[in-house]
């Protein structure tokens, strides 16, 4: 698949960080883990949604799209916007998956144009002291 992704829970990588730290120091074949454990580190993303405790890893194509911190170079963004979340939402509860995974475009893209994501894409913007 061009777009694919693993999804890893925030128990299992602490499992992954226990054993890293704890039982395969100074062990050769360790750096399988330690490369995994830094792979997940660069480019997981946390999941969107409050609580749900999983980060998401790109592995397929989506993996190579550019980057870039100038908005104006950039012509893709993800499915949910930038903003809050609803309290409840039976949409966005049955669908929050695809909030944390799916990248449309925020622009017209041209024929042979290269796809920008912006860099900081699943991170959200600092919350605003609400008075």
């Amino acid at each position: 698949h061009l777009a694919s992704s693993f999804i890893i829970s925030d128990g299992s990588y602490d499992n992954l960080e226990d054993i890293k730290e704890d039982f395969l120091e100074g062990v050769e074949d360790a750096k399988l883990i330690e490369d995994l454990v830094k792979f997940i580190d660069e480019n997981g993303h946390r999941s969107v949604s409050d609580g749900i405790g999983k980060t998401y890893v790109e592995v397929g194509v989506s993996f190579l799209i550019d980057e870039s911190d100038d908005e104006k170079k950039t012509n893709l963004g993800r499915w949910m916007p930038r903003r809050k979340r609803p309290k409840y939402s039976p949409v966005y509860d049955r669908h929050y998956l695809s909030f944390d995974l799916f990248i449309v475009a925020t622009k017209d893209i041209k024929k042979g144009e290269t796809l920008v994501r912006p860099t900081d894409l699943w991170e959200d913007p600092p919350e605003e002291d609400e008075e």
